[in-house]
């Protein structure tokens, strides 16, 4: 696909910039774990597409671009502390904190579904109590699941047009997750002290309602935090890695100018050096 755009341009390639869903190891730049992209876990993505294209390459964390782009071109532009809670089949996030996104040792800051909670006795992660897949599977398990009308194999999008639709059976499970996730939005804000907190992923088709249910959970924080969806959504992915790849293209470009320079100036001292 690559090869077939480059076709139409006789510019040079100068950075490739690449967002993925998961854990990405900032050492290898590989992938260490991802659901969508577990067939290319534990390859070296820098040196693959490098070679491929004879141009430098990033690897990056999507949220962590996502909250690139929310600082770039979003509402959280110029704000040098901000925290993004994202929530869809699993949960993640990304910190901003005095202007950088702290990546962590290992690069796996952030991944909030991560946090350990007791949940009926048993230790559980976060995401088991508020992520798209958990509460699909509160769907399907429910007592009355066969009066929704929805097949074995149901969508994400096939509740959420069901919870618009005012069922009751969704809306109680949907909302009622609400809690958990106040629960963790309260967390965060007393262990980071970051009062902009936005939640991006495929939950915030819930709309403002499931939004505005998290706030009232949030009790006194309610008036403190500024809790709100992300501006950009899943766009900012794209723009994030659009800056990321800019800024380092324009680098890479004033490096190899300053090379040039240097090397000329090298030439002509070791001319006027001769010739004296």
């Amino acid at each position: 696909m690559l090869n077939d755009l480059l076709e139409d341009y006789t510019l040079p390639l100068l950075y490739i910039c690449i967002a993925v869903p998961g854990e990405i190891s900032k050492f290898d730049s590989s992938i260490n774990m991802s659901t969508k992209f577990s067939a290319c876990e534990g390859i070296n993505l820098v040196e693959y597409y490098g070679k491929q294209f004879n141009c430098k390459v990033d690897v990056k964390n999507d949220i962590n671009l996502m909250m690139l782009g929310e600082r770039t071109y979003g509402d959280l532009k110029n704000v040098d502390n901000a925290l993004m809670l994202y929530i869809d089949s699993g949960v993640g996030g990304a910190i901003c904190y005095d202007g950088q996104i702290i990546e962590g040792d290992d690069g796996y800051a952030a991944e909030f579904g991560f946090i350990k909670v007791i949940k009926n006795g048993e230790k559980v992660n976060v995401e088991q109590l508020f992520s798209i897949n958990f509460l699909k599977k509160e769907i399907k398990n429910h007592k009355d699941f066969d009066k929704l009308g929805l097949s074995p194999n149901f969508r994400y999008k096939d509740v959420v047009n069901l919870y618009h639709q005012g069922n009751e059976i969704v809306r109680d499970i949907m909302l009622s997750s609400c809690f958990h996730v106040a629960m963790l939005v309260e967390n965060l804000f007393y262990i980071f002290d970051i009062k902009k907190i936005r939640i991006t992923g495929r939950i915030s088709m819930l709309g403002e309602e499931y939004l505005s249910k998290i706030r009232d959970e949030l009790g006194e924080l309610k008036d403190i935090v500024n809790l709100d969806y992300s501006s950009l959504g899943i766009k900012g992915i794209e723009l994030g890695a659009l800056k990321c790849a800019l800024d380092k293209s324009f680098c890479h470009i004033i490096e190899s100018r300053n090379n040039r320079d240097l090397v000329y100036f090298e030439s002509c001292k070791y001319a006027f050096l001769t010739k004296g």
